[in-house]
């Protein structure tokens, strides 16, 4: 029986490119004993299933797919920034055979061989990096509105280097079969907290951001023990570059353009596209993937400039709202 359970999600969207692309990284690199899961949320007004590309390609790699219902997104007629988010947690409510199970957001890639058995043997039940930015302040409100104690442990964030409260970044989760199920429910029970306007508003929080506050308070309540995982296997990409000889394992890159933007990344998805050209139909079907890998070098060379200023202007709003 393999002993590694891979898990990411795929529905409608740009999100199918991104799941078959890091599906196919962790078929090219990953070694040892694993499985590969898919995990499908059930259609709601808000997303249908993949396409035609991404099932026939899933079924010929021999990916084990599986259903799962998401109330949030069942339930809500209009989405709040970050309900998406949710999938993350409910695609966890299954079962698994594999004694580790190692969660992917579907915007990562691997860029290195390893084997999730070196991980598995790091974790003490959970496995998680630190957030990269200190981008929530109030942790002691949030702690009394969510009825528990306010925390004494600190961690250092990895970009902004910022000591706070345990705060995680839940792009890469790894976790013990054991504590699977209280572990879910637990952290659904705080993403549900701050579900709705009113209770974001209390909370005084962005609403993209529930999951992972969401995800922290869920820890300090079951006192989970936690093992940091080595940014080489999360890696922040979007917010700092890897030097050539410091090719970090599992990148968290976010948008097509920081694929386009990193050489090495950039090759991959080339490759990706090469040996399974029918996923161009919908690199050319979604605007923010056909401007870089869907048009001629000169323009997506333009549209990369232009993002890169936009995004420099982004972090600089950011900053300044957060010292206000």
């Amino acid at each position: 029986m393999s002993t590694t359970a891979f898990v990411c999600i795929s529905h409608s969207g740009d999100i199918e490119l991104k799941t078959a692309f890091l599906v196919y990284t962790l078929k090219k690199y990953v070694r040892g004993d694993y499985t590969i899961n898919v995990a499908l949320p059930e259609k709601s007004p808000h997303h249908g299933e993949p396409s035609e590309e991404s099932m026939r390609y899933y079924y010929q790699q021999g990916i084990k797919l599986y259903s799962f219902q998401n109330s949030v997104l069942g339930n809500r007629n209009e989405l709040m920034k970050g309900d998406f988010n949710s999938n993350k947690i409910y695609a966890l409510n299954t079962h698994f055979k594999e004694e580790f199970i190692l969660f992917l957001d579907s915007d990562t890639a691997v860029l290195k061989t390893f084997d999730p058995n070196t991980l598995a043997k790091m974790n003490q039940g959970l496995l998680i990096k630190p957030a990269n930015r200190s981008n929530i302040s109030g942790w002691k409100r949030i702690y009394k509105l969510a009825g528990q104690t306010y925390p004494s442990e600190k961690i250092v964030t990895s970009i902004d280097k910022v000591e706070i409260p345990p705060y995680f970044n839940a792009g890469v989760i790894g976790l013990n079969r054991q504590i699977r199920e209280e572990f879910y429910s637990v952290w659904i029970k705080y993403f549900n907290m701050m579900r709705e306007e009113e209770d974001v508003e209390k909370f005084k929080i962005k609403p993209f951001h529930r999951d992972q506050i969401s995800l922290s308070l869920a820890i300090h309540d079951l006192k989970l023990k936690y093992s940091i995982l080595p940014e080489e296997y999360n890696y922040p990409l979007r917010g700092k570059k890897f030097k050539k000889n410091e090719i970090p394992i599992i990148v968290h890159y976010h948008r097509p353009y920081t694929i386009y933007s990193t050489g090495l990344l950039r090759k991959e998805f080339n490759h990706f596209l090469k040996d399974h050209p029918e996923f161009y139909r919908l690199v050319i079907h979604y605007a923010n993937w056909k401007k870089f890998f869907g048009t001629g070098a000169v323009r997506a060379f333009i549209h990369g400039l232009k993002e890169s200023l936009q995004y420099r202007k982004f972090m600089l709003t950011k900053k300044l709202q957060f010292r206000n």
